[in-house]
């Protein structure tokens, strides 16, 4: 098998890295939900905190793809 030894730019590496934060923005609205001593979070509170987990995601996402675009030129 033949190896590639192509270096990845610093820059989408770390956009990388960025979109796998995403899990661990779900870990902590799993600590919020069951291990938070301030008590149980409403519904209400768990959806806004889904709906910005999704939007930061969709927008790492995003950047990523920009990042990849830019380099390819």
């Amino acid at each position: 098998m033949k190896r590639n030894n192509h270096k990845m730019n610093p820059e989408i590496l770390s956009l990388l890295y960025d979109v796998y934060g995403t899990g661990n923005d779900i870990e902590i609205l799993i600590w919020r939900m069951l291990d938070d001593p301030a008590g149980p979070m409403t519904e209400d509170e768990i959806v806004n905190m889904l709906q910005g987990i999704i939007e930061l995601h969709k927008s790492r996402c995003r950047k990523l793809q920009l990042g990849l675009n830019h380099e390819n030129q």
